[in-house]
């Protein structure tokens, strides 16, 4: 392509907005396809599919979003998976990062 790569540092809360006024030109992590996305934003074919997981120490256990409750949680800032983790366990902590 003979262009000069130029990275320019997003959040989740900016990159549709530096999407439609040209700041950037594409976005590669951190923005899952959906429905109201698609109606300003051109898509490729997804190259992971989506995945929340939980990570922590092995003696703690969780298999149902309830056993977070009183748990600090981190999740990337405005992103899905803060929305989702705030609906489905409500009684976590959220430390959101951006």
């Amino acid at each position: 392509m003979n262009v000069k790569l130029e990275l320019v540092p997003v959040n989740s809360a900016n990159c549709i907005p530096y999407l439609t006024t040209n700041k950037v030109d594409l976005v590669i992590p951190s923005l899952s396809k959906t429905p109201d996305r698609e109606k300003v934003l051109d898509f490729s074919s997804a190259y992971a599919p989506y995945f929340q997981g939980v990570f922590g120490p092995a003696d703690i256990k969780v298999t149902v979003p309830a056993d977070l409750t009183g748990k600090t949680v981190g999740a990337t800032r405005g992103a899905l998976e803060e929305i989702a983790l705030s609906q489905m366990a409500p009684n976590a902590t959220i430390s959101a990062f951006l």
